[in-house]
């Protein structure tokens, strides 16, 4: 895989300047106001996505005149050698998406390699992405670069599916009904609620070994007030200043001074 960003490529989204023109639309407004948090925090190049050149045709094809893609599938890998698993169960979402549903679907790509097989002819509606790796770059645990996958791949109404997921008949119609459920007045994304509630007043968890079980490290953290949630959020761009802000506190809490209580977390 080729960096982009060594070749004069340009991304999705860069952090605004001088030049930059005035949001056009509420979705590049929020878009600008996510872009403002991560780059006053230092994180301006985590929000660069590019699209591989073999699949820019995919992505013309599949964005609106404004530049946004409006429903799609994201997911996101990093492989690090020529065949591992990671590499066939994204294949294989890959082809479910395909199979099932008329959206299309985005992989970004943290790793060094991607599979040979991955063409705009065998997946018309493939549209793979390069970006910058939270873990190498700040240390931090690899499933944050799912919520800048989020954050900067311009989806207006999105669903992320990590590679051991798959599409199936219907999947559709919750892409629709989360365009119309976030809102400016209900601006959150929307998460699958988990079997294991992690409640710490909840029986179901005593079973498990100690410290497994849900709680805030310090006494200043609020009231827990609903079960824990699957990290498969489906989002849209309203939610986009939100997932910024929450996210920043965990990629850079001492730049955004995040609440003590989430640090000492």
């Amino acid at each position: 895989v080729q960096l982009p960003w060594e070749h004069g490529v340009q991304p999705l989204v860069r952090c605004p300047d001088a030049n930059m023109p005035e949001p056009k639309g509420e979705a590049d407004a929020d878009l600008h106001k996510a872009l403002k948090v991560f780059c006053d925090a230092g994180l301006g190049s985590l929000t660069e996505y590019y699209v591989d050149p073999r699949f820019q045709g995919n992505f013309d094809r599949h964005k609106g005149k404004d530049g946004w893609i409006e429903q799609a599938f994201v997911t996101y890998m990093a492989s690090r050698k020529n065949h591992d698993n990671i590499n066939g169960e994204e294949d294989l979402l890959v082809q479910s998406v395909h199979h099932f549903s008329t959206r299309p679907v985005l992989v970004a790509n943290f790793g060094a390699y991607v599979p040979k097989r991955w063409t705009p002819d065998r997946f018309p509606n493939l549209i793979l992405l390069k970006a910058r790796n939270s873990t190498s770059d700040l240390g931090k645990s690899f499933n944050f670069n799912k919520f800048t996958a989020m954050l900067f791949t311009k989806v207006k109404t999105g669903m992320v599916l990590d590679a051991d997921q798959f599409a199936n008949r219907g999947l559709d119609s919750m892409l629709e009904r989360t365009a119309e459920e976030i809102t400016k007045e209900y601006p959150f994304p929307i998460m699958p609620v988990h079997w294991m509630s992690r409640d710490p007043e909840d029986t179901v968890m005593k079973e498990y070994p100690e410290g497994y079980s849900w709680h805030f490290k310090s006494t200043q953290a609020p009231k827990q007030t609903m079960r824990w949630g699957h990290a498969h959020p489906t989002w849209a761009h309203p939610a986009l200043p939100w997932l910024a802000k929450w996210t920043s506190f965990a990629l850079a809490p001492q730049s955004t001074q995040a609440p003590t209580w989430l640090q000492k977390q």
